[in-house]
């Protein structure tokens, strides 16, 4: 990635409080301008979390019958004992007992497996592999509300373990999902993706989630500035197969993902902010904002707009990691961190060198505390729903 020119004696400051808050840029004379501002990129100290990772070990089996499984809220005793051993005193038990964890083997590799979900108080799925690194975090309902199936693509695991988070604590023993063996291709990954990266202004912007009033983002003229931010987006997903448009161009073929960019009103009161994270990228025209008038890329600005353009790329860059189904982690050099980080500057070819990388996944059960549950790997899940740069 091409360096923006900098004096030589500046350091860059960044923030993650939020989604998308990656790359922000201050300088140490400026430090005393920038109380609170937070890093990322690297700690002073390492984050300190709670890994409730070995959960997935004791998560009870889920035996197939004639192709299926059934998923039920029937109590699991060693799954709520598991948390309650682990979590702090102070978090309520009704953090963890809206968990339901199952292990089950892997159909075979010409044969994959559609999760259903069937009843409305499962909020979340996560599917994870042997070695705990998730495949797949996926909410139970579309935009509509309405409960849907999603074909799990093969993993070259030989068993999962699907963690289901309920908006309730259960019990009763109904059934929550159903599984069932169907052909490989169904799963219908990889497959391309087309993102546009608006910068010519839009009004009215909505989440069809309805978690966003509606917005409007101002237009994006100068040259540098959009030239740097495509520039840093492109050079994250060369290694896939994502293409990368703006407004300016032909409109791609549909579906296509849309990164409106420029100064948000009102304010997001973030750096960007993706629709929701759409596991295994089964909704392929979803949309995400970056807000070049938050206060931390404002700070980026005062080094120009090639700066600027390069920090609201690695924004507009982990905002598309959201609608491609990647989850916050909480490894501070990755690019999905959501990780609140004390520290004091970072040097800016330290920053740019921040890519994808394998940490442990974010998991709420306490708002002011952080805990891991299972891992992420970032570059196979992207090449297991978007395949490899397509050769010329």
């Amino acid at each position: 990635m091409k360096k923006p020119a900098f004096p030589t004696a500046a350091l860059l400051l960044i923030t993650v409080t939020g989604c998308g808050d990656v790359l922000l840029g201050l300088a140490d004379m400026l430090d005393g301008l920038a109380g609170g501002l937070r890093t990322v990129g690297g700690c002073l100290t390492p984050v300190e979390y709670t890994d409730l990772s070995e959960v997935l070990v004791v998560a009870p089996p889920a035996e197939w019958r004639a192709g299926q499984a059934i998923l039920t809220d029937a109590a699991q005793p060693a799954v709520e004992a598991f948390f309650a051993s682990r979590l702090e005193a102070d978090v309520a038990p009704r953090w963890y007992q809206n968990e339901r964890l199952f292990r089950l083997a892997c159909p075979p590799p010409d044969r994959a497996a559609e999760l259903e979900f069937l009843d409305a108080s499962v909020d979340w799925a996560h599917v994870y592999d042997d070695e705990g690194f998730e495949i797949a975090s996926l909410r139970s309902c579309d935009f509509d509300g309405r409960l849907r199936g999603v074909v799990l693509p093969p993993s070259g695991a030989a068993h999962l373990v699907i963690r289901l988070v309920l908006i309730r604590p259960g019990g009763s023993g109904r059934e929550l999902a159903r599984l069932a063996e169907v052909p490989a291709e169904e799963a219908g990954l990889p497959r391309t993706q087309h993102v546009v990266l608006n910068m010519g202004g839009a009004a009215g912007i909505r989440f069809r989630a309805g978690t966003l009033v509606p917005t409007n983002v101002s237009p994006v003229t100068d040259p540098v500035l959009r030239e740097a931010l495509v520039r840093a987006v492109a050079e994250i997903y060369a290694p896939y197969d994502l293409r990368v448009y703006t407004e300016a161009d032909p409109s791609p073929p549909e579906p296509y993902s849309v990164v409106h960019i420029g100064t948000a009103e009102p304010p997001l009161g973030y750096n960007g902010l993706s629709e929701w994270v759409d596991g295994l990228n089964r909704q392929p025209d979803d949309i995400a904002i970056v807000d070049l008038g938050s206060r931390h890329l404002g700070l980026a600005g005062l080094f120009g707009p090639e700066a600027l353009g390069t920090a609201a790329g690695l924004v507009a860059a982990h905002e598309v990691g959201h609608l491609l189904g990647l989850w916050h982690s909480l490894n501070t050099d990755d690019l999905m961190t959501g990780v609140d980080c004390e520290g004091a500057g970072l040097d800016l070819e330290l920053l740019l060198a921040r890519r994808f990388r394998p940490a442990a996944l974010e998991s709420t059960f306490a708002a002011d505390r952080y805990h891991a549950l299972g891992r992420q790997d970032p570059e196979s899940v992207l090449l297991r729903v978007l395949g490899p740069t397509a050769q010329p």
